[in-house]
């Protein structure tokens, strides 16, 4: 935010220095807060008057203020039409977000008491996820991972099972739960060496199971586009038809690409999730998905697309304009969107990452985690 911009809401330059005492920074919430409220056709902010409520009640402990605010501060959406003032308040809003990511302290996810049967029904076999897309570095690996992790937090004490597929050859999801490829892959399963049984490994997560993913993958595929049996297309069905009564949940991270092990993940997927920047070719990206899903329903019916998850979502006009493009082709996307991260929440993102933990347990009250915990949630039909 420019100097100017700051002056424009009676700030000086020490705003973006992070030379903010706790009552400079309570009286910089105080004027965006009324500033927000004169804005209140043009945007929308969860729960404003909590926010204007938790300003007025600051008092010795700061701290605990500034995480309270900062669960509320990143929920900012609004409507496509432009504005000087509602520019300079979002700007505003991303630095001061950041300063709030310093004092966010480590906390857990929220405390639940769901039962399986409520969100899974009483199905006899698992329910199966594949998040898709045919464009790579779009998050599907972060988000498919912190996704089971969050299913496994709200559904622990009702005893979920919940069985990860790793399908992509470079084996990323395999390497954030600490596979061991000695114990085989979903390579072996496809071209018939090993029962499924025998490559599935616990992780250290008591409820998750993993079948993990090596550049085996090329080969399999390349024998499976040369096979002549017929039932190329279905052999993981068939394989994990042993084991789908030990799980409720099957959630597959597949490649950026449509090859055999993809058809074959989608031949006993229930619900599809494309996972998408909100930029100009993600309608053609998720038309070309879709096409896929038709050709791949005459093995599998019950194959349908969940929703487009929107992912580095920040509130732009162009952002709106492709979500509304979307849905005006009728396309569903989910209500919960993954917000851009913020330097913080990379630099939470970046330690997940290389110690091999999810962002809950890292930073459980970052953006980013917060954005997948309610997207979780979401797909779970409890948000």
């Amino acid at each position: 935010m420019t100097v100017n911009g700051m002056a424009d809401f009676g700030l000086g330059e020490n705003a973006l220095l992070g030379e903010l005492s706790y009552e400079e920074m309570q009286q910089q919430y105080m004027k965006m807060a009324q500033r927000c409220k004169s804005l209140e056709q043009i945007i929308e902010v969860n729960d404003i008057s909590r926010l204007g409520q938790l300003v007025g009640k600051y008092q010795n402990n700061s701290k605990e203020l500034l995480k309270q605010i900062a669960m509320i501060l990143p929920a900012v959406e609004y409507a496509p039409e432009e504005t000087k003032e509602l520019i300079k308040l979002l700007d505003y809003l991303e630095g001061l977000h950041e300063k709030l990511e310093a004092y966010v302290v480590k906390g857990a996810l929220p405390e639940t008491t769901l039962d399986k049967t409520e969100c899974f029904g009483e199905h006899r076999t698992m329910r199966t996820v594949s998040f898709i897309n045919f464009k790579g570095g779009v998050g599907k690996t972060t988000v498919s991972t912190n996704f089971a992790y969050a299913i496994f937090c709200m559904l622990r004490d009702s005893g979920i099972r919940i069985l990860f597929i790793d399908n992509d050859k470079q084996g990323n999801a395999s390497d954030w739960f600490e596979a061991d490829r000695q114990h085989g892959t979903i390579a072996n399963v496809l071209m018939g060496d090993v029962p499924v049984r025998k490559v599935i490994q616990h992780t250290r997560y008591e409820s998750i199971d993993l079948i993990a993913a090596d550049t085996g993958l090329i080969e399999a595929n390349a024998l499976l586009m040369q096979g002549s049996k017929g039932n190329e297309a279905v052999i993981l069905r068939e394989a994990l038809q042993e084991v789908a009564g030990d799980y409720d949940l099957c959630i597959i991270d597949n490649p950026p690409d449509i090859n055999m092990s993809v058809i074959n993940a989608l031949s006993f997927t229930d619900d599809v999730i494309i996972v998408t920047f909100p930029e100009k070719d993600s309608l053609a990206g998720a038309k070309e998905i879709m096409e896929h899903i038709k050709q791949v329903k005459k093995f599998n019916k019950e194959l349908k697309l969940s929703g487009i998850l929107v992912n580095a979502f920040s509130a732009h006009k162009t952002a709106y304009q492709c979500i509304d493009e979307m849905k005006n082709k009728h396309l569903p996307v989910y209500r919960t969107k993954i917000h851009y991260a913020t330097q913080g929440a990379k630099n939470y993102l970046n330690v997940a990452r290389q110690g091999k933990k999810s962002i809950f347990e890292v930073s459980p009250s970052c953006l980013i985690a917060r954005d997948i915990y309610d997207f979780s949630r979401e797909y779970l039909g409890i948000a």
